[in-house]
């Protein structure tokens, strides 16, 4: 299962909620200017919007995440 998650911080982040790690932050060159406000997943799971305080409204692929997202694992340091 995936999660998106907004920040303050200008960035949205993709979660693997069954392994409980980050794999993807959008944020950068290409990302909101201010805080993002707003995400949603488009119906055919591929793709998702985000709108932030910077007045701009994003459309953003999750097909360069595949691979993280496939191989997405939990670490547990006390695991033998």
């Amino acid at each position: 299962a995936l999660l998106l998650s907004a920040s303050k911080d200008e960035s949205i982040r993709l979660w693997d909620v069954e392994a409980c790690v980050c794999v993807a932050l959008f944020t950068g060159d290409c990302g909101h200017r201010g805080e993002v406000l707003s995400i949603d997943f488009h119906l055919d799971g591929d793709r998702f919007v985000s709108a932030g305080m910077d007045n701009a409204i994003k459309v953003w692929s999750l097909k360069q995440c595949q691979e993280a997202i496939t191989s997405a694992e939990t670490f547990d340091p006390w695991a033998s």
